[in-house]
C-alpha cells in the first residue's frame, strides 16, 4: 500500500492524531457471512433510516475480525459485526449491488458491535466514524492450517483450512452515525481472499461482552455460515466518511 497522498489530513482525537485516510500496511482478516431472520437482525438495529436488506426471505450479517500489524496509527485488531443495510424505502438490485457494493449509494454494512484493542483505534472509530466501539483484548492467531480469534471472556472463532478459490476483496462499505448525520464510508483494498471452509468453523459465544451478547440476540450460536473467506495480505485505504442524510 503507498504512502497517503498530499490530500490526507490529520484530525485530532481524544487519544492522540489520526492520519486521514487512515492506511492499513499489512493485516489478515478472517469473514463469516450468515444468512438470518429478518426479524432477529431489525431488532438490533436503531430506529432511523437504515433498515436490513432481506434477499430471498432472509437478511445478511457480517462478522469479520482483523489483525492489522502495520497501519498509519500502529498495530491493532478488532472485530466487526455488521449488517447488511439499505436506506429506509429505497430497492437496491440483488446481483448489481452485490457484485459491486461500492456504487449503490442506498447500500452499505450498518456496523453494530465494534470490539477493538488499541486507545487510539478506539478513539478514531467512535469520535471519527462513530461506530459503536468498545476497547477489549482481542488475541490472534492466523496460521497456515487454521486460525483463532479470541475476544478474551466474550467470543472465541476458530476456523481451519479453507477452498482454494481466490477472488480480489470487494470494497468495505459501511454505514455510521455521526453527531446525528447517517455517515457512508468506502474502504478501499488492494488484495485477495480465499473463499472456503465453513464446515470447520466453531464459534463460542459466552455472552460477557457486547459482541457476544449481541450475537446471541441474532441466534447465530450454533449456526454454521453461509460463506467464510480469508487473507493474510491485507491493504487497505481507510477514507473519513460522507455524510448522506440524516442520522
Amino acid at each position: 500500500m503507498s504512502a497517503p497522498s498530499d490530500r490526507s489530513s490529520s484530525i485530532p482525537t481524544s487519544a492522540g492524531p489520526c492520519r486521514i485516510p487512515l492506511i492499513h500496511d499489512d493485516g489478515s482478516v478472517v469473514g463469516l457471512v450468515y444468512r438470518l431472520a429478518p426479524d432477529a437482525v431489525s431488532a438490533l438495529l436503531p430506529e432511523g433510516p437504515i433498515e436490513p436488506y432481506v434477499a430471498f426471505g432472509r437478511a445478511t450479517i457480517l462478522l469479520a475480525a482483523f489483525d492489522y500489524r502495520s497501519s498509519s496509527i500502529g498495530p491493532y485488531r478488532q472485530v466487526a459485526l455488521t449488517i447488511l443495510a439499505k436506506r429506509r424505502g429505497s430497492a437496491p438490485t440483488l446481483f448489481g449491488s452485490f457484485r459491486d457494493l461500492e456504487t449503490d449509494p442506498d447500500l452499505g454494512l450498518f456496523v453494530i458491535e465494534l470490539p477493538v484493542s488499541s486507545p487510539l483505534a478506539f478513539a478514531a472509530a467512535g469520535e471519527i466514524w462513530g461506530y459503536p466501539v468498545y476497547e477489549t483484548k482481542i488475541a490472534t492467531e492466523f496460521r497456515p492450517d487454521g486460525l483463532v480469534v479470541d475476544v478474551l471472556g466474550d467470543v472465541t472463532l476458530r476456523m481451519g483450512l479453507g477452498g482454494g478459490l481466490s477472488t480480489s476483496a470487494l470494497p468495505l462499505v459501511t454505514f455510521s452515525s455521526v453527531n446525528d448525520a447517517l455517515v457512508r464510508t468506502v474502504i478501499t483494498g488492494a488484495y485477495q481472499v480465499r473463499w472456503g471452509g465453513t464446515r470447520t468453523v466453531e464459534l463460542e459465544i459466552a455472552g460477557d461482552g457486547p459482541l457476544g451478547e449481541a450475537l446471541l440476540r441474532l441466534g447465530i450460536d450454533g449456526v454454521k455460515p453461509a460463506m467464510a473467506f480469508r487473507s493474510d495480505a491485507v491493504e487497505s485505504s481507510f477514507p473519513q466518511g460522507v455524510v448522506v442524510g440524516a442520522g
